[in-house]
């Protein structure tokens, strides 16, 4: 068995999703802005290899953005 440390997760942070066209996807550039959607007061789904685990927050940390982990994902 293999020591905790080394397990690998993929981590992944929800913080919105957008949909558009391909041709327009193609067509970004930089400084480009997508609209997400959603409300800013919204909890974020935090996910482990694509599985919901917790949900949470956006928070400042200093001049840092941090994920403050709020509360267990619904099952």
């Amino acid at each position: 068995m293999a020591p905790v440390d080394k397990i690998e997760v993929d981590l992944t942070i929800v913080v919105g999703s957008a949909e558009m066209p391909l041709s327009r996807l193609l067509r970004l550039t930089r400084g480009a802005v997508i609209r997400l959607g959603g409300d800013a007061s919204e909890p974020l789904a935090i996910l482990a290899n694509g599985k919901p685990i917790a949900e949470g927050r956006v928070r400042l940390n200093g001049e840092k953005v941090a994920i403050e982990v709020c509360a267990k994902a619904a099952a």
